[in-house]
């Protein structure tokens, strides 16, 4: 499991997350798949502001209705990471069961 020294709520976050980057393979995937989903889209905010601003008659309008639109299209990037974030966090407690589970067969086995 790698260094697991220092598991305490005292911790300082930030070492905290150094500790989970360097010994979680699940917690890495989730921190990559959200640094994913949110580059893009904000990089796809940009064609979507563009598009806006050639399409209204006014720099005001352009101004009012990109921000109505940039507002409503973040939803998505915040409404997948708190989905994305119960799933990965479900999935790595049920991982956890399972491989305390297996070990405690294990023991067993090997002391019957």
């Amino acid at each position: 499991m790698g260094n697991l020294k220092g598991l305490t709520e005292d911790e300082p976050i930030p070492e905290r997350w150094e500790r989970y980057w360097r010994t979680f393979v699940e917690f890495r995937r989730t921190i990559i798949g959200l640094t994913a989903v949110w580059g893009f889209c904000l990089m796809l905010d940009v064609p979507i502001r563009t598009l806006v601003i050639y399409k209204t008659k006014t720099p005001e309008q352009a101004f009012f209705i990109g921000s109505i639109v940039t507002f409503v299209w973040m939803q998505c990037p915040v409404i997948f990471s708190v989905i994305y974030v119960k799933l990965m966090k479900n999935l790595l407690e049920k991982r956890l069961k399972e491989k305390e589970s297996n070990t405690v067969a294990a023991i067993v086995n090997n002391e019957i």
